[in-house]
C-alpha cells in the first residue's frame, strides 16, 4: 500500500470551496495535485 504525505493544502483547499463554487489547484507536473483532492471528493 502507498503512503499518502500529509498535506497542508487540503485545509485551504476546504475553506476555499466554502467560499466559492469552483477551485482551481494548479502547479508543476508530478507535485500532488491529483491525489489530494480526489480524496477530498471521495
Amino acid at each position: 500500500m502507498a503512503y499518502m504525505i500529509p498535506r497542508t493544502i487540503i485545509e485551504k483547499i476546504l475553506h476555499v470551496a466554502q467560499q466559492f463554487p469552483v477551485v482551481r489547484v494548479v502547479g508543476p507536473r508530478q507535485s500532488g495535485k491529483t491525489t489530494p483532492v480526489k480524496t477530498l471528493l471521495i
